[in-house]
């Protein structure tokens, strides 16, 4: 479908770990550009590309769970929202033909009359303030880095982040859902700015050097 990069199939989950052991995904991307990222740093995240360490397995988490489940009912609100659109869903691994380190796996595609953009689908629980307002005018950081991964991967030009964000309110134990939808441009700037941390991080993996663990400059 896209002429950057090839499809790689994959009939099961291990098949899928097996294809992005060694190399690097969208959700790989915020941990290069930011080493105080929030979840992982950049030596565990080498120590696993590496096969020091196993990835924690974290699919049974509640939240994991929420987002696996509800990535088809978003897929079809946006499919009743923009009627015009024909959103396919993907069952494939892309891997850039220019940088083979790097993959991507997409929520869905949209073939809309503009042409043709990137979906990614997130769902979150609001926990804190600040969460909030991460989310106000814009995606969490992670999340763009791993749009941005997933355009310089395909190509494309234009993605959506489409969101459910639960926000509770602890005082009458009410929940509101909010549906957000983002549009995200590629800016080249910020693209090769990726491709170079991506390349520098991969280096270290192929010379089987640990990086040096000290705070990088993100986007």
């Amino acid at each position: 479908m896209f002429d950057s990069c090839i499809e790689l199939k994959y009939s099961n989950d291990d098949e899928w770990h097996k294809i992005r052991s060694n190399k690097i995904g969208g959700s790989d991307s915020a941990v290069i550009l930011n080493k105080e990222h929030e979840y992982k740093n950049i030596n565990q995240l080498w120590n696993e590309k590496t096969g020091r360490k196993k990835e924690k397995d974290i699919s049974q988490k509640e939240a994991v769970i929420k987002g696996t489940r509800s990535e088809k009912p978003l897929l079809d609100i946006l499919r009743i929202r923009h009627q015009d659109w024909e959103i396919i869903e993907p069952n494939v691994t892309y891997q850039s033909k220019d940088y083979p380190f790097m993959i991507a796996n997409l929520d869905g595609i949209a073939k809309t009359p503009e042409g043709i953009i990137g979906i990614e689908i997130k769902t979150t629980t609001i926990r804190k303030p600040k969460q909030w307002d991460e989310w106000k005018d814009d995606v969490p950081f992670n999340y763009y880095c791993q749009v941005l991964h997933y355009m310089t991967v395909t190509g494309l030009k234009e993605f959506v982040l489409f969101a459910m964000i639960d926000k509770p309110n602890y005082y009458n134990h009410t929940t509101t859902t909010y549906l957000r939808e983002y549009t995200i441009l590629l800016k080249e700037s910020e693209k090769n700015l990726l491709i170079k941390k991506e390349k520098e991080f991969y280096n270290y993996i192929l010379k089987n050097e640990e990086p040096p663990y000290k705070k990088n400059l993100t986007i």
